[in-house]
């Protein structure tokens, strides 16, 4: 399976670079182990380094509620 781009997805710069592969981005995330996740609000947008990991279609990441 591959996965769409809509354009909000579409990557602009270093497109070269994307990964669009299921099965490549599993690998991926499974030797990564270290996410960094985005998140925007009121205050603007924010990074922040998590814990990631897969089971089966599930992605799941850990981070700490004070670390905002």
């Amino acid at each position: 399976m591959s996965l769409s781009s809509t354009a909000r997805t579409t990557l602009n710069k270093a497109a070269h670079k994307g990964v669009k592969d299921q099965e490549a981005l599993y690998v991926i995330i499974d030797e990564s182990k270290l996410a960094h996740v985005a998140i925007h609000d009121h205050r603007g947008p924010t990074v922040i380094p998590m814990l990631v990991w897969r089971i089966d279609d599930n992605l799941y990441i850990h981070g700490a509620k004070n670390s905002l």
